[in-house]
């Protein structure tokens, strides 16, 4: 099922609300003076030989949005709020109740210290642990600093992290089962060769357990990059990455298999080739409810467009589908339920266009969105999808023109499970414009936790949905 079509023809645009604006026409749920959304949510190249690996394929062995009016349905819209419901069913959770205004109230928020220069580049990440607590990454200037916060904003440690590579690009943070944070991303090692990064940090210490980075090929027109660690099992790890093949002009998507307890890499697991890319987002991958391997990488339509495609891996089969997306995904999440959800971007002077897209490997196109959002900015959003399988989605924006920004803000927007858009805010920011200014988590409860720079410095806050009535 697609909600929209990517076609401009068909576009339809939501119109924006304002800061904790977003009402319903219907409802069965009671409210107070201030009333929580939702119920907790669920736990949110030397010598080589060939085998099998296991996905049952080849390895290399190694040994070092809507306008006002009505929608397709025909049922009303109400600015803020996309129904697909009839009038005698309940909202999705997460709605406001009629006389009653939806807010992102601020919990509490932490600012780290220091103010030096940032490199577009730079970025804050945050992961919420089972206990509550959070785990940020900071990456400034090619270096990456951990701090480790309570469930309630505390500091309770900072540790700087050395790692073999100088820049140091953060993709992505994990956790492994046994609680600790795994580090996935890219950079350059001191002999000026690209590498693929991965470390393994033990937060109660904390301490490293390993840190390793793994030579990319290179070649004309190709870069190097890895992308997310994912965990197969406690003792084994999958990173994609995409490298120069042995073919000029020709890059290659393959997993690196890491070794759990000493980060060593045991094989490498061929996915598939294509055009090079460029500078194209790097690949990232999960694994889906029904433990199949979900790749996303950048991938040529025909030979003008640069879009994406979604490949499912199954242990004993290989590659299963492929699925072809407008632009290179910037995010991947998966739901409860076995779908899995990529964001990508187009940006414009003016707006940039999200595609937000929903499936699963036997129905890889259930459904799609594409939300025009007003802002000057380019940089990327941020996506994740809580215990419902709803999508959230945080973006910076501005007005003004890009270098003299004014009326920033953070775009906060959630979608059911069947793509109907539940609510969104508008939420004054200060947030720094660096390329990827945001990052967002769950926290206990349904409480969102976000991240980024804010005058320089790491800034973390937790916001809590809820309803304003009467």
């Amino acid at each position: 099922m697609r909600l929209t079509s990517p076609s401009l023809a068909r576009l339809r645009t939501a119109t924006p609300v304002g800061a904790a604006h977003a009402m319903a026409l219907l409802a069965t749920l009671g409210c107070g003076p201030a009333v929580s959304l939702d119920e907790p949510h669920a736990a949110g190249s030397s010598g080589t030989s060939t085998g099998a690996g296991p996905f049952g394929v080849p390895m290399t062995l190694a040994d070092e949005g809507v306008t006002q009016g009505s929608d397709d349905s025909g049922l009303p819209d109400v600015p803020g709020v996309k129904l697909d419901v009839a009038p005698d069913i309940p909202l999705p959770p997460g709605s406001c109740p009629p006389d009653c205004q939806f807010e992102l109230g601020l919990a509490w928020a932490y600012d780290g210290f220091g103010a030096a220069p940032l490199e577009p580049e730079d970025r804050v990440a945050v992961i919420v642990e089972p206990g509550g607590s959070i785990t940020v990454a900071e990456q400034r200037q090619g270096q990456l600093e951990l701090a480790r916060l309570s469930e309630h904003g505390q500091e309770q440690w900072t540790m700087p992290l050395a790692l073999p590579c100088d820049p140091c690009r953060l993709v992505d943070l994990g956790l492994h089962p046994s609680g600790d944070l795994l580090i996935a991303g890219w950079g350059i090692d001191a002999t000026g060769t690209p590498v693929a990064l991965a470390a393994r940090v033990e937060l109660g210490g904390p301490q490293v357990l390993w840190a390793t980075s793994t030579a990319l090929a290179t070649d004309a027109g190709i870069t190097p990059r890895a992308g997310s660690l994912v965990v197969h099992d406690a003792s084994l790890s999958f990173q994609p990455v995409i490298e120069a093949s042995t073919t000029t002009g020709i890059e290659q998507l393959e997993l690196f298999a890491y070794e759990s307890t000493d980060g060593g890499l045991l094989y490498v697991v061929p996915v598939t080739t294509g055009l090079a890319s460029g500078a194209a987002p790097p690949p990232l991958a999960t694994y889906n409810a029904f433990d199949t391997l979900v790749v996303t990488h950048p991938a040529w339509t025909g030979a003008e467009f640069l879009s994406g495609t979604v490949s499912w891996v199954s242990k004993g089969v290989g590659v299963l589908e492929n699925t072809s997306r407008i632009e290179p995904s910037l995010h991947l999440a998966a739901a409860s339920d076995g779908r899995v959800l990529t964001l990508g971007q187009t940006t414009g002077e003016q707006q940039s266009l999200l595609y937000l897209d929903s499936g699963e490997q036997l129905e890889p196109d259930q459904w799609e969105i594409v939300y025009v959002l007003p802002t000057v900015t380019s940089s990327a959003p941020a996506l994740a999808v809580d215990g419902y399988g709803h999508a959230h989605v945080v973006a910076r924006t501005a007005t003004g023109r890009p270098g003299r920004e004014d009326g920033v803000a953070l775009e906060v927007l959630r979608w059911s499970d069947e793509g109907s858009l539940i609510w969104k805010v508008s939420l004054p920011s200060e947030l720094d414009p660096v390329d990827q200014p945001i990052s967002l988590a769950f926290g206990p409860d349904g409480t969102l936790v976000l991240g980024g720079f804010v005058g320089g410095a790491r800034h973390v806050e937790q916001r809590v949905p809820g309803c304003i009535c009467g």
